[in-house]
């Protein structure tokens, strides 16, 4: 069963072989392309970065909707020395999450953050019949998409990575 999420994250490296081991593993799954691998990793990005005085390769995530990547984080972050992926999804369930290369792995009940955030969710952005109106489909979607993405900068902003993530 497929599990689609927003990911958005980056993961650091000591070396080039942590790099090509994740690298590999997202590939193996079906996340990247091998033939895509040398130019551009579309659609991850990789660079160097110094973090905390020493130079390390990043492997940038950037923001968007994946299939399955969610449910595999550590394929990123297992090699890696440090790094971070948000995401959110509201498939089976609402919720958001955080993950680490220390395997802090964290699952948030988005009504129940988003209260703690001062952010409560109004009922009436939900009212209405699925079964009858088109426009509460949408907008019932588009306040959902709205709160996914303001966890996911909320955690980004906050995390010692914003300036070589910045939430978008």
């Amino acid at each position: 069963m497929s599990y689609h999420s927003e990911v958005h994250g980056i993961a650091l490296f000591e070396n080039v072989h942590g790099l090509n081991t994740a690298l590999s593993d997202l590939e193996a799954r079906g996340y990247i392309d091998s033939s895509s691998i040398e130019d551009n990793l579309d659609p991850f990005k990789t660079d160097k970065l110094v973090w905390n005085g020493e130079t390390h390769w990043a492997l940038k995530i950037p923001k968007g909707n994946y299939r399955n990547l969610g449910r595999n984080t550590e394929l990123v972050l297992e090699p890696a020395v440090d790094g971070i992926i948000v995401g959110a999804s509201n498939n089976v369930r609402w919720h958001g999450f955080v993950d680490t290369a220390s395997s802090e792995y964290q699952e948030y009940a988005l009504h129940e953050w988003l209260s703690e955030h001062d952010d409560p969710v109004d009922e009436s952005d939900f009212e209405g019949s699925p079964e009858t109106d088109a426009e509460w489909i949408e907008s019932h979607v588009e306040a959902k998409m709205e709160r996914e993405q303001a966890f996911m900068d909320y955690m980004i902003t906050n995390s010692p990575y914003s300036d070589y993530l910045p939430a978008a």
